[in-house]
């Protein structure tokens, strides 16, 4: 049996666990050698963005989920925006649409997604995206907002979705494949 390949754990919520130095001890024995922690609003953003700056092998993403879309406003969004600029950080997400929690208005989220698009967009960063029971609309969004970025989907697809994406992907193939 081989060598482990270079594991990276590319979507952990650091800021949700009681014991993180713990749980970033045990990830690193268990061969990973780099860690996305995300951010959902701005507060947990800022502690993406701590923990990245305290663990060599931790980077982060900065935004608002959709659970808190309804949050997002100037000052959330100037926020983010000064967080995007660090070093440490390599996405804009978790952000995007969940449909089947509902715990924004659909317009607002639909609103914090496109501002979360143009923020990825202006600091020429990837975009991760939360999706749930939205997929089409999600994809629409996408296909209007979100051209030339690369695009890291998380949560539930629906089956609309996961159609639609993979027959978009095999007519369109990136240069590596």
């Amino acid at each position: 049996m081989g060598a482990l390949p270079r594991l990276i754990d590319t979507h952990c919520h650091l800021d949700m666990l009681d014991a993180p130095a713990l749980a970033l001890a045990e990830a690193r024995a268990a061969a990973l050698v780099a860690i996305i922690t995300i951010g959902t609003d701005l507060p947990s953003s800022h502690l993406a963005v701590r923990f990245a700056h305290e663990n060599d092998d931790v980077w982060a993403t900065v935004a608002v989920h959709p659970h808190g879309a309804a949050s997002l406003d100037k000052a959330v969004l100037a926020g983010l925006d000064e967080l995007a600029v660090d070093e440490r950080v390599v996405a804009v997400g978790e952000c995007g649409l969940d449909f089947y929690r509902d715990l924004s208005p659909r317009d607002a989220q639909r609103r914090a997604f496109v501002a979360q698009i143009e923020l990825a967009r202006r600091h020429n960063l990837p975009l991760v995206v939360h999706v749930r029971e939205a997929g089409d609309e999600a994809l629409d969004l996408l296909a209007e907002h979100a051209d030339g970025l690369t695009v890291i989907l998380h949560c539930s697809l629906s089956a609309t979705m996961s159609t639609t994406a993979s027959s978009a992907a095999t007519t369109r193939r990136s240069p590596a494949t």
